[in-house]
């Protein structure tokens, strides 16, 4: 099984990647799990988790192909 990650924002840079591709992962907890043991810096960040563009929870299962979205929070004036 494959997924895609996006980043953006501020989780972009401390990945210095716009996107990945994984295998094996088969929640989204599992996928914060793992993301948190190659970039620690994230977990200082709150961020959203959106699966094939819809907001997701904690324990949303991934399928082969998903793209999975991660958004930090943003603001504007």
């Amino acid at each position: 099984m494959k997924i895609k990650v996006l980043f953006f924002a501020r989780l972009a840079e401390i990945s210095q990647v716009n996107e990945i591709e994984l295998n094996d992962i088969g929640t989204t907890s599992a996928l914060i799990e793992h993301l948190g043991i190659h970039y620690p810096q994230m977990m200082e960040i709150k961020f959203a988790v959106a699966i094939n563009k819809q907001i997701s929870g904690d324990m949303s299962e991934l399928h082969n192909g998903d793209v999975v979205a991660l958004i930090p929070p943003f603001s504007g004036g």
